[in-house]
């Protein structure tokens, strides 16, 4: 009986063990593979030329992404950063005559207001998250609408303003600088501050947070401000690269963006994730859509590979804690 009861717990150790490796380092093995299989089926894909292209092409998701870690580990979700993102796209080529300095100004205030009225509603309030964001994603949508009224607004390609989205130091795209720097920056805040702590604790357990002093309320405000903060500088980012900008352009965004962070391993259930894992998250699937493109695999189909990616991260993570808890 004794035997039986130890070896049930050894079981159940070594479960755990390998839930806990899987959690840590799964993305990391899956982008390995990814980079493996494309190596092996185009002589292009290594080339620094591609590599770059996939680093650029995953900075305006992983720019949005690194926001919208803090609100998803904090407990919430913000389902307005694509509309954020169409909202500050359509102002940053509208106010191209402004001037460059003033126009980035706007752009980042307008964001970061987003992201308040989002964190007021939540944070303070104690509004639904998904609720709220599904409201407000439909007023900045309208915003963004009225703005542009409903055309497609161009820009100059050869202002100043692109240089944010097209430049390059050296061989580095700067979009790619932005992400790096961006990723740096806030994954020493989110493990290394009070306010990273507190984003942990809320999500975790609000109530035990708020017992032992932390402001919930004011993390989740700070978190949302983040978020939208974020999204304004992806759109400064797409919005320079394209020389254009229209309405809609940032819809369906947001799933990206969460995708991004789930499959890095940041939970739905929050108070748990990283940044590093969120940028990883955010490369694997620039990597998956550039091998798609390779294979020409149809664009509904890829939508349907992704949605399956997503859909087996998230069941993951759900099982994951089931067995821990057992």
């Amino acid at each position: 009986m004794i035997q039986t009861t130890y070896q049930e717990t050894k079981k159940i150790s070594g479960l755990r063990v390998l839930i806990d490796i899987l959690k840590r380092h799964g993305i990391f093995v899956a982008l390995i593979a990814l980079f493996i299989v494309g190596s092996l089926i185009s002589d292009v894909f290594l080339s620094s030329r591609n590599i770059f292209n996939i680093l650029r092409q995953s900075s305006i998701v992983g720019i949005m992404a690194i926001g919208m870690t803090f609100v998803l580990i904090g407990g919430d979700i913000d389902l307005s950063v694509g509309s954020t993102l169409s909202l500050c796209m359509v102002l940053a080529i509208g106010l191209q005559q402004q001037g460059l300095a003033l126009s980035i100004l706007i752009v980042l205030i307008v964001g970061i207001l987003a992201g308040l009225l989002n964190g007021l509603l939540v944070g303070l309030f104690k509004a639904n998250a998904f609720i709220v964001t599904l409201g407000t994603m439909s007023i900045i949508q309208a915003i963004a609408l009225i703005y542009s009224k409903g055309y497609h607004m161009l820009g100059d390609p050869e202002s100043a303003f692109s240089i944010i989205g097209r430049g390059m130091i050296g061989p580095v795209p700067i979009p790619v600088i932005i992400f790096v720097t961006f990723g740096i920056i806030f994954h020493i805040i989110l493990s290394n501050s009070k306010f990273g702590y507190s984003v942990y604790a809320t999500g975790g357990n609000a109530k035990a947070a708020w017992a032992s002093g932390i402001h919930t309320g004011l993390t989740k405000l700070v978190a949302f401000v983040l978020t939208g903060f974020t999204a304004a500088v992806g759109a400064l980012v797409m919005s320079s690269r394209l020389a254009s900008a229209q309405p809609s352009a940032g819809q369906g965004y947001e799933l990206d963006v969460i995708a991004a962070v789930i499959l890095g391993g940041t939970s739905l259930l929050g108070g748990r994730g990283s940044i590093f894992r969120t940028v990883v998250g955010a490369l694997f699937f620039a990597v998956f859509s550039n091998l798609m493109i390779l294979l020409n695999v149809a664009y509904p189909f890829q939508l349907v590979i992704k949605g399956a990616i997503i859909i087996c991260a998230v069941w993951a993570d759900i099982i994951g804690r089931r067995a821990l808890q057992q």
